[in-house]
Formats: C-alpha cells, sequence, structure tokens
C-alpha cells in the first residue's frame, strides 16, 4: 500500500506550495446570489450552531462554493411547496427501525443554511482583498512547517493506494498540498488534518507498524501548533482567516443538511431522486452552461 520503490503522485511536501486557483467557470450570476439582508440574518442564524462543529479541522470545501450554493437554494425552493413540505413532515412521524424519526426540520434549515454560507464567502472574500496580513514568530512557523513535512511524508509513504487510481489518500494529500485561504491558516489546516491520520482507527495501525518513520507524538504536537497559530492570528485580528474558518463550519453543515434532505427524497420522490436532489457532488458547472435552471419537482 506504501510509496516504497515508487516516484509519488504528490508533488514535494517540503517544496513550495501551488497556489490553489479559484474555480471561475459557471459562476453564478448576481441574480443568483442571496439579497444580502437575508444572508447576513441566516448567518446570524446559524453562527452558534456552526462553532459546535469544531473548526479548522473541518477543513476547506473542494467545490465552485458559489455555484454550489446558488444550486442548493434552486434545489431548495421548489421542495418548500406544501404538499412537498408535507410528505417530508410525515416521513418523521414514522418510526424507523432503530427508534429514531427522520429530522424534517433539516429541510427548513438547508436554504438558511445555504445563505449564511454566502455570507461568509462573501466576507472572507472581502476581508481577504484588503491584504491584512499577521506576522508570527518564525520559530513557530518553522516548527509547524517541520512537523507538517514530516507527518505529510509518513501518511505519504504508509498510506497512498499506487494501485488505485482513483485513491481517496492520495486526492486528499493533493489537496493538503495546495494553498486554500490564507498562508498560516492554511497551514493550521493541513495539521489538523494530517493530525487526523494519526487518530484515524483504521490509519493509525498502518502507522504504528512503520517503526522507523512513525512517531505518536506528532499528532498531539500538531494539534498543539495549529491551536497556537489559530490563537496567534485571532489576536492579530486576521479577519480573512476568521471568516475563512466560518466557511469551513458552515460547509459542514451544509453537507449534512443536504445529506439528511436526500435522504427524505429518497422517498418522496421514489425512483425520481437524482431528477429533484441530484448528489451534492454532483454540482459541478458545465462548460456550455453557465446558469443552470431550476427543476421542478416530479414523481
Amino acid at each position: 500500500m506504501g510509496k516504497k520503490n515508487k516516484s509519488s503522485k504528490v508533488e514535494r511536501v517540503d517544496e513550495v506550495k501551488v497556489e490553489a486557483l479559484p474555480t471561475v467557470e459557471g459562476e453564478p450570476s448576481g441574480d443568483d446570489a442571496p439579497a444580502p439582508g437575508d444572508a447576513q440574518a441566516a448567518y446570524a442564524a446559524r453562527k452558534s450552531a456552526w462553532k459546535k462543529r469544531g473548526g479548522v479541522e473541518l477543513g476547506p470545501p473542494r467545490v465552485n462554493l458559489a455555484y454550489v450554493i446558488a444550486r442548493v437554494l434552486q434545489i431548495a425552493e421548489p421542495l418548500s411547496e406544501p404538499d412537498i413540505w408535507g410528505a417530508f413532515e410525515a416521513l418523521g412521524k414514522v418510526p424507523l427501525p432503530d427508534g429514531e424519526r427522520y429530522d424534517a426540520s433539516a429541510l427548513r434549515l438547508l436554504p438558511v443554511a445555504a445563505k449564511a454560507l454566502w455570507y461568509a464567502r462573501s466576507q472572507y472574500l472581502s476581508a481577504d482583498a484588503q491584504g491584512a496580513t499577521v506576522s508570527l514568530p518564525p520559530a513557530l512557523v518553522n516548527d509547524a512547517t517541520a512537523t507538517r513535512v514530516t507527518m505529510f511524508k509518513v501518511i505519504e509513504y504508509n498510506c497512498v493506494d499506487d494501485n488505485n487510481p482513483e485513491d481517496p489518500v492520495t486526492a486528499d494529500l493533493v489537496s493538503i498540498q495546495a494553498v486554500q485561504g490564507p498562508r498560516y491558516l492554511d497551514l493550521a489546516t493541513d495539521l489538523s488534518r494530517l493530525a487526523s491520520y494519526y487518530r484515524s482507527p483504521v490509519w493509525l495501525p498502518v502507522l504504528q507498524a512503520d517503526t522507523r518513520r512513525f512517531n505518536p507524538k506528532d499528532a498531539m504536537r500538531a494539534e498543539e501548533l495549529a491551536a497556537k497559530i489559530l490563537t496567534a492570528l485571532h489576536k492579530g485580528n486576521d479577519a480573512a482567516s476568521e471568516w475563512l474558518i466560518e466557511i469551513y463550519r458552515g460547509w459542514a453543515e451544509l453537507q449534512h443538511l443536504y445529506d439528511v434532505v436526500r435522504r427524505g427524497a429518497s422517498f418522496v420522490f421514489w425512483g425520481a431522486l437524482d431528477e429533484n436532489v441530484p448528489p451534492l457532488g454532483a454540482l459541478r458547472p458545465a462548460v456550455s452552461q453557465r446558469k443552470p435552471p431550476a427543476k421542478k419537482p416530479t414523481g
């Protein structure tokens, strides 16, 4: 499974990271954007719940965020019609085998979360455009960078599957390799994401078998360094970094709510699920299609 004698699919982690360019193809037009007041109110309603989801360890969305938010709002709009809403609420009254009940409130919260995420994105872009940066102690940056390099190499060596062209670990490491957002926040995010492999019940036994490279103390060290970076950014009033963390939180909530709605839709739109509530990962702009039309629920 590991990288023993083969060249890596992942660029060398100790080289300069390549700036991740934003995806602009299929960017929704101004007509797709929520009203600023609505978006701000939505954020105010959801920010407390977002904080409970965590922070930098959630990681950035790897999608055309503006496009996905616009499409989620398009998809959610017809689902609010009384007959469809009633069908979702009826699901919540049916006891499931495990004793739980379907949470129909996700249908109401989905467009609110999407608007809140739009607001967080707009605030991040505004703060980032101002170009204010915070300087961190060189010793902290150097220590964090060295820890990142070490953990990255251990994970790459032991966890990458050379025989799988769709290997999710390779894709994750490529994402970690790219700069996503402010430099120091990106470094803290990388450390948290790498530490998650060291904590994973799936990967920890694999890593522990590498007695020459694996150091179990690196995970705690990475988390401590990430926390120090975040504290320094907060004290330095790095607004762009703080808003980017809000994007991480909002994206985590949007994914969860969309998944719940889609599970309910699999019953409400039996046989026509993808036509009405397509998979979130399928919401990608086509080259020849700038603004996808909203679809009326069928079935």
